[in-house]
């Protein structure tokens, strides 16, 4: 208890971010809590009873409304705790509580840093998931809002959490967040329209002043995993949101640098490269349309039978945005409608044939 008292005594006189501070004396807590080692004397640990202690924070236990079997710790959780841990005993080696010579963290290591991304849900999923959050956010309205706040923007829970009115540049177009991950986390994002209406009338409605938080709460985790378990769909985080926000973007064409920005990344683009270089299948097939390695050259029989085919095809399009009984059928249509203008060929697929003029692959002598 004395060697961790003085080591978080020694962490908060360092200059370091306040949430880095926050998450050493949280990872401090769940090393006492759940390591059986942190009680017992230095003097008799070894390093197979500090591996077997670490090893049980991934065992996987039912916690939570949602029945799904998941570890007890994440990953990332556990590289903290690891990371704590040895900066705890390279403490007691300095206060000479441990010799030198130990070898307690000698098989200890890192567990692999998982960068794929998480299973996100398709858009109905969402949608469906969204209406489950307002209805169940009829007494706090604010979780609801809060919700929309984080896929609308890509902020982390810190980031939105910590967001005064001060920082809505509502004229610049511009939404700073002040606190980011790190100690130099500061960015800033464009304010987009819908993110702008929802932050206007949210203001307007809680008669909120320069100086006020634009949210109170600061943590809906609760609210979304009762949600996905009322659905029966699997278990999400906020933090998943932020994920949904950056591939929302890249599958609507903005460039990954540009995404990496907005999701206060420092690195020009590379991690965001990583983790969302790889999209959706159907919008890779649909990206793939737009590849061309050869010029062609429309005959005058094709582009005849091209005209004809696409004021049908949009006559057909027309009467099924008209029929539609709702707006996610009519977002559909709208997007069928967009591809079909982006590509018209697509509606002489079957007479390909006749529409192009074949490219000449040898040059004749």
């Amino acid at each position: 208890a004395g060697l961790m008292e003085e080591f978080l005594i020694r962490e908060k006189s360092m200059k370091k971010a306040d949430n880095t501070y926050l998450c050493t004396e949280k990872s401090c807590k769940r090393l006492t809590k759940h390591c059986a080692f942190m009680h017992v004397p230095c003097s008799k640990l070894t390093n197979i009873t500090i591996l077997d202690s670490i090893n049980k924070l991934s065992d996987p236990v039912t916690t939570g409304p949602v029945t799904a079997h998941r570890p007890a710790h994440k990953d990332g959780t556990i590289r903290r705790d690891i990371k704590t841990l040895k900066q705890l005993v390279k403490l007691a080696v300095k206060l000479a509580i441990i010799p030198r010579g130990h070898d307690l963290m000698e098989d200890l290591k890192f567990p692999d840093r998982d960068r794929s991304l998480p299973p996100l849900p398709d858009h109905q999923t969402f949608l469906k998931l969204r209406d489950e959050i307002y209805r169940r956010a009829v007494r706090c309205p604010e979780s609801a809002t809060l919700f929309d706040g984080i896929w609308m923007s890509g902020g982390r829970m810190c980031s939105i959490g910590n967001l005064h009115v001060e920082d809505l540049d509502f004229e610049k177009g511009i939404l700073y967040f002040r606190t980011g991950k790190g100690k130099n986390g500061a960015y800033h994002i464009p304010l987009f329209g819908d993110l702008r209406a929802l932050l206007q009338a949210h203001i307007a409605a809680y008669c909120l002043k320069p100086g006020d938080r634009v949210f109170k709460i600061k943590c809906i985790k609760h609210i979304i995993s009762n949600a996905c378990h009322a659905l029966g769909i699997q278990h999400l985080h906020p933090h998943d949101f932020r994920h949904l926000f950056a591939t929302h973007a890249i599958e609507r064409g903005v460039d990954i640098p540009t995404v990496a920005r907005w999701l206060g990344h420092k690195d020009g683009g590379v991690l965001a490269m990583k983790v969302y270089g790889h999209l959706r299948n159907d919008h890779s097939q649909l990206m793939a349309q737009r590849m061309s390695f050869l010029s062609k050259a429309w005959s005058p029989e094709g582009l005849a039978l091209m005209k004809t085919n696409l004021e049908r095809k949009l006559l057909e399009v027309a009467g099924q945005i008209k029929a539609a009984p709702g707006q996610p059928e009519v977002e559909a249509y709208l997007g069928e409608l967009s591809r079909l203008v982006k590509n018209p060929i697509a509606t002489v697929r079957l007479e390909i044939v006749k529409v192009l003029v074949p490219p000449k692959f040898i040059r004749s002598r």
